[in-house]
């Protein structure tokens, strides 16, 4: 069974489906009622934040961070301690918002995915990329996006306009067919996408 470190897991509802995939699922979580909820559903979650996790070296074949390096104060201390963690031939997937979105550049201060003080650092996908490659990780690849464009431009427009972006506002007329463009655009050059995946390897060989 290969191993699976989830970090920022929350209440464990990804590790729960990765357990149901077949994996053996650990997860990270510096938030101590969220841990909390995770294990009482029988999970294996750590109270901990990366970088200064504890767990041992080399002993997970795959890390997952869903919106999480984001908020992280040390991303590249973070790196380095994962690259740790896996196997030689592990693999990390890493989702997050991308800093190079056309909604960016289409809302500028108030694009849904900049969040401050939430987010302290954001990634387009070739700085991304060359912070894998310097940490040691190897072929860092873009992973197409989910459709997504509706979720960050209907945000961004409210944040625009004053509004609650959880709220219930009514959307500017036409801003749903700009986000099926927008989607269809980022299937053809993902790295302008409202959030950027990379998937990237540990190498087989020793260093």
């Amino acid at each position: 069974t290969e191993r699976l470190l989830d970090v920022g897991c929350g209440n464990g509802a990804f590790l729960q489906t990765a357990r149901k995939l077949g994996y053996e699922p650990v997860g990270v979580e510096f938030d101590s009622r969220a841990a909390e909820v995770a294990r009482a559903s029988g999970l294996h979650v750590v109270e901990a934040r990366v970088p200064g996790s504890g767990l041992q070296p080399e002993a997970f074949e795959h890390v997952t961070l869903n919106h999480v390096i984001e908020h992280l104060d040390d991303p590249v201390g973070a790196l380095i301690e994962l690259y740790g963690l896996l196997k030689p031939g592990g693999r990390i997937w890493i989702k997050t918002p991308n800093i190079d979105a056309a909604g960016h550049s289409r809302y500028g201060a108030a694009w849904r995915g900049l969040e401050a003080p939430r987010h302290l650092v954001l990634f387009g996908p070739n700085a991304l990329a060359r912070t894998l490659r310097s940490v040691g990780f190897e072929e860092p690849e873009i992973v197409v996006p989910e459709p997504e464009a509706w979720f960050y431009l209907r945000s961004s427009a409210a944040i625009a306009r004053g509004q609650d972006p959880y709220g219930t506002h009514k959307p500017p007329a036409g801003l749903a067919r700009e986000a099926r463009e927008f989607d269809r655009r980022a299937l053809r050059c993902p790295d302008h996408g409202e959030s950027v995946t990379v998937v990237a390897w540990k190498s087989r060989r020793r260093r």
